[in-house]
């Protein structure tokens, strides 16, 4: 039990937003006949996106060492805690009912 806490309580630094909201709720509701492709796109462009960021850890570390690493990882969260927080804000406000890519 204890492993299990401890596990969760390291990794969910990593992917805040997949303990506060799904980002497939919204891609389900969009996508109506596309959400297969949106889904997968949005994978492939995320998982590009963080090969890139991580790759420059390492100039980071050689740079300014750990502090800097972790300062340059808690100002990622913090812009997207900022982005999800603002996303949540205009979807409560005006939620999307229907795809405007559905036909008809």
């Amino acid at each position: 039990m204890i492993f299990s806490q401890t596990f969760l309580l390291t990794l969910s630094p990593f992917d805040p937003q997949t303990y506060l909201w799904s980002r497939y709720d919204f891609i389900l509701r969009f996508g109506g006949p596309w959400t297969g492709t949106l889904t997968g796109l949005c994978d492939f462009f995320g998982g590009v996106f963080c090969t890139i960021i991580y790759s420059t850890y390492s100039r980071l570390l050689a740079r300014g060492g750990w502090p800097l690493v972790f300062r340059a990882y808690a100002a990622m969260q913090v812009m997207a805690a900022v982005a999800i927080g603002s996303f949540c804000v205009m979807e409560a406000r005006d939620p999307l009912k229907r795809s405007p890519l559905a036909a008809g």
